[in-house]
């Protein structure tokens, strides 16, 4: 995922404790730490002697525990608290695959763990009337996608509206209601009122269910405690119960609790010294630390199973601050940098320096990580170190977002809370970029944001022109309900339908973009879904039966008549029963491929209707390895594909059941795959002596592919936007293209037609927060990269790249830079006289585009390169100018004249300089007579350029360009009366009569 802010941040503040108690020597107001409990739709805040526990959508206090004097005496300060959570991934010895699926809908009290300063463990239980399925239906909040694991159980759905499950809130001395049935009491839900309103799409409110929270048991160490992680799984025996487990730090090593009913049932020790923080990264349990005596950190790697421990330092390190598992990849979090370790091969992958010094790091989902710098900056990075987001304080700006003493920072339901040392909280709404696949090789690619207020944002360079006012276009759900889940949002090849899963209610949306109609499809537990072409729908979807189908439907742009979804399906493929499906993947390939023909005959004539081709493919990734579909089709003369049948080509076997389960894009290339698994591109193709399968490892540290159009590909990788043709990536070679990502400015789209990327940035103050998209050319960049090759092929870059928009900018802007740094400019200049339309036959107008670059290098850099650049080019000021006349060329004449004009030989900014020149009256030799001060003096040729100018501006249409030509007309007039003024000549009188 990838975020940003939709707006500043609503601030509130904790409540003061209840019971005023002057012998609590301590600030209670200050937040320590902050937990989530995004399953149970809960929220924990810890101040040094209270529990607060918060409803998280809506956002509202339902609970809290205030500590007393003689507790705080006796047990210390709180410091942290923990949460005791279900692991997403299974880990070996621990935790099993079929614990994780049964504990997504687990229905046990909650439990939480707060640490003392005087190393006490404080077991609380929330006791909540609603289990994580009610919660996902009702308030479309779950911290797992649950549609995604398989087996889905069977749950009670919880009916019951009378006051023993809603909250009441009573104001403060007085009988009065604040809350009432779980609503705001001027909003007066009554039960009568929900009765009576059964249509569920006009929930504008959500329910605040009551909770009680308990303080169960109090644990006791004797050794200083370090870190903790609760967890919860089922116990050995088989009866289905679930048992509490501890992992506890301690100088002396890792414990592992095992708690039945909060009651010590086993205990194992894993000895080691020097921890600092346990991590679950890529199912397994580490514990990192650092030696005291030098801070060099080290990492040790547990079996669990055998309990033991493998141990390796890195040295060169210091400072370690937390530990992270970011899409399976050990992150250490330093001061000032980012490490990237591989547990597998015990090596540093990755690192990259951050410029603020940190004081917290928490990870966001799975590819983002937030700070907190020591000077109070909120900062959004992505998991290679490219900043998304800062809240940057600028001193002379008084709208500058102002600074809060922050003590921690998670991340929820699409937004933020930041809680500081005053007891304020702050609440950030944010924008996420619905990642989707790139299903589309021929078009560029639509980027989808939403927010968890039923918005959805789409930006696509198609539609980015100046004519349009609104680069971001918001689509509202059609929908009053605030309850929604979206699993997944795609839009069609044409930008004219809209498709939206809401998961929660296994509903899908259908738009049509153009008439603002939407279509409701009921009871579809979509998984996955992605566009084939403009009209063809393919869905993973779960039946009522747990079985597990790959759907194509045809759906229409505008229906008459509603119908149900399934009839609109033309294609079903039914996965078998011990299959397990980890990704469905659809591509419309960039070049059709020819198949048959229906008819043969020399007498016959074939219509496009009767051309068979295949314009996509279906790839269904599973347990067992890949399926192949191949998607057959007509092409009607419109260029519409018409799906005339999806076939099975084949069956790929593979054992790896890791490397499946993360395959997150595929294609087809030369008999092979390009295969994208995490952060890593393979190849794969069929080895020749037994024609099995062998996988290479092509390119590492992907963050994020950007689009696939044509046979090119592009990508963020590390810090880096780079760009491959199919051809170079299957041969490892160097990339066409590679761009450094500039902080808070991340490559959002490209544009190959005219070879320039987009990057978004939010501008953010206390006032606003707002998306704006930059503009950049990489054409230059390109060409560059091009010319370094050995024996670069400069006509096919003129034949490649000449029809592009910014083709002579971007020579213009090598050549200058070139002539700045005093380069070789054979190659450039080479380029710059090819520059020109091959299909243009007159030699005189294959000119015209070089004159145009040069004359623009020529006013974009300083008089002192001049000389590089004419030697270079072969030519003199003079021959320059000529060619412009017999080229008929006003505009650039006019540029040249402007140049020319404010010509001076020391470098110095004089303005008799010129006058000086055109005074003086020694003899010209030949060699002086094609210098600029000569050329300006040239009574014919300055009354040859003003008939051109006079003759182009009245001969124009162009508002612009016409000024453009009067206004150098009147300049040169002006340089004829200094002429006439000083050399006793009649220029001007000359020039009227000729004109």
């Amino acid at each position: 995922m990838f975020a940003w802010p939709q707006c500043p941040p609503q601030s509130l503040r904790i409540p003061n404790r209840s019971s005023d108690d002057d012998q609590l020597q301590l600030d209670d107001s200050r937040i320590v730490k902050t937990i989530s409990l995004v399953q149970y739709n809960l929220v924990i805040l810890l101040t040094p002697a209270r529990v607060l526990v918060y409803n998280m959508k809506p956002f509202a206090l339902v609970s809290s525990h205030e500590r007393s004097v003689s507790s705080i005496q006796e047990f210390g300060e709180n410091v942290t608290v923990k949460p005791s959570i279900q692991f997403e991934k299974p880990i070996k010895g621990l935790f099993s695959e079929r614990e994780r699926d049964s504990l997504v809908w687990f229905q046990g009290k909650i439990v939480f763990y707060v640490q003392t300063s005087n190393n006490y463990l404080l077991t609380y239980q929330i006791l909540k009337n609603s289990t994580p399925f009610n919660i996902f239906t009702d308030y479309g909040v779950t911290g797992i996608n649950p549609n995604k694991f398989k087996g889905k159980l069977e749950q009670d759905y919880d009916y019951n509206l009378d006051d023993e499950d809603t909250l009441i809130v009573f104001e403060k001395g007085k009988s009065s209601k604040v809350i009432q049935d779980g609503y705001p009491a001027s909003k007066d839900k009554s039960i009568i009122k929900q009765i009576l309103n059964t249509n569920p799409e006009n929930i504008t409110e959500l329910p605040i269910k009551k909770v009680e929270l308990r303080l169960k048991i109090v644990l006791k160490f004797d050794s200083d405690i370090i870190d903790i992680l609760g967890f919860k799984k089922y116990t050995n025996v088989g009866d289905g119960t679930v048992e509490e487990h501890l992992l506890i730090l301690f100088p002396h090593g890792l414990q592992l609790l095992s708690l039945v009913d909060f009651k010590l049932r086993k205990s194992s020790l894993i000895k080691m010294e020097h921890g600092k923080c346990i991590t679950v990264c890529d199912g397994r349990v580490t514990v990192t630390g650092e030696y005291p005596d030098t801070q060099i950190p080290i990492i040790n790697s547990i079996d669990m199973k055998d309990l033991e421990v493998k141990s390796v330092a890195i040295t060169q390190q210091k400072n370690l601050i937390t530990c992270l598992d970011i899409d399976g990849s050990l992150v250490l979090i330093f001061e000032n940098k980012m490490i990237h370790f591989n547990l597998e091969i015990n090596q540093i992958e990755y690192e990259c320096t951050l410029l603020n010094p940190i004081k917290l790091c928490k990870k966001m989902g799975n590819d983002l990580i937030l700070i907190l710098t020591q000077t109070n900056i909120l900062q959004i990075f992505t998991k290679y170190g490219n900043l998304l987001f800062s809240t940057e304080y600028d001193e002379d700006d008084s709208r500058s977002f102002p600074i809060f003493k922050y003590t921690d920072i998670i991340h929820f339901d699409l937004s933020l809370l930041t809680t500081t040392e005053t007891g304020e909280y702050q609440l950030w709404p944010l924008y996420e970029l619905n990642n989707g696949s790139f299903t589309n090789f021929r078009v560029c690619k639509t980027h989808i944001l939403n927010n968890n207020c039923n918005e959805i944002i789409l930006y696509s360079p198609s539609n980015d022109r100046p004519s349009n006012i609104d680069l971001f276009p918001t689509i509202k759900l059609h929908t009053d309900t605030i309850n929604n889940y979206i699993s997944s949002i795609c839009v069609n090849e044409n930008q004219k339908l809209l498709a939206v899963h809401i998961a929660n209610k296994d509903l899908l949306l259908v738009q049509n973009m153009e008439t603002n109609t939407w279509t409701r499809y009921e009871d579809l537990l979509i998984i996955d879904m992605q566009w084939l072409g403009t009209s063809y729908l393919v869905c993973h979807v779960r039946a009522d039966d747990d079985s597990n189908k790959v759907i194509c439907a045809r759906i229409p742009m505008q229906e008459v008549t509603p119908k149900l979804f399934s009839d609109h399906i033309i294609w079903q493929y039914e996965i078998p029963e011990t299959t397990q499906v980890f990704n469905v993947i659809t591509n419309t390939i960039s070049k059709y491929r020819l198949l048959k023909m229906r008819h043969k005959g020399e007498s016959k004539v074939i219509n496009n209707s009767e051309l068979i081709y295949k314009t996509g493919e279906i790839i269904v990734v599973t347990n067992t390895g890949f399926i192949v579909f191949d998607i057959i089709s007509n092409i009607e003369v419109a260029g519409l594909n018409i799906v005339k049948n999806i076939y099975e080509v084949g069956k790929i076997h593979m054992v790896d059941l890791e490397f499946l389960r993360e395959v997150r894009w595929l294609t087809n290339y030369k008999d092979g795959y390009f295969i994208q698994c995490k952060d890593k591109m393979f190849k794969m193709e069929r080895k020749e002596q037994d024609k099995s399968w062998k996988t290479e490892n092509v390119l590492n540290g992907i963050e994020r592919i950007i689009d696939v159009i044509k046979e090119e590909i592009y990508l963020v990788q590390k810090k880096d936007m780079v760009a491959y043709r199919f051809e170079e990536l299957w041969d490892s070679q160097e990339p066409m293209l590679r761009i450094h990502v500039e902080e808070e400015l991340y490559p959002m789209s490209v544009t190959p037609d005219s070879a320039s990327f987009r990057s978004l940035k939010c501008i953010f103050n206390k006032e606003l927060a707002k998306m704006v998209v930059k503009y950049e050319i990489y054409l230059d960049k390109l060409i560059v990269t091009k010319l370094q090759t050995s024996n670069a092929d400069l006509d096919s870059i003129t034949r490649n790249y000449y029809g592009l928009k910014h083709y002579k900018f971007a020579l213009e802007k090598i050549l200058s830079l070139k002539v700045i740094n005093q380069e070789d400019l054979t190659d450039i200049i080479t380029l710059v006289k090819l520059c020109h339309d091959p299909s243009v036959p007159s030699i005189d107008s294959q000119n015209v585009d070089m004159l145009e670059i040069v004359s623009n290098c020529l006013r974009k850099i300083e008089v002192k390169y001049w000389k590089q650049l004419f030697i270079s080019l072969d030519m003199t000021p003079r021959d320059l100018l000529a060619l412009c006349i017999e080229c008929n060329e006003t505009r650039v004449l006019g540029i040249l004249l402007l140049v020319f004009l404010n010509y001076n030989d020391e470098g110095e900014d004089n303005e008799g300089q010129l006058m000086q020149d055109l005074a003086q009256d020694a003899d010209i030799t030949q060699t002086q007579m094609d210098s600029i001060p000569n050329i300006l003096k040239d009574q014919e040729m300055m009354l040859h350029i003003l008939k051109i100018l006079v003759t182009g501006a009245a001969s124009t249409r162009d508002r612009k360009k016409a000024s453009d030509n009067w206004d150098m007309c009147f300049q040169l007039i002006r340089i004829l009366k200094a002429l006439d003024k000083e050399n006793n000549t009649d220029l001007v009188n000359r020039a009227m009569e000729m004109l």
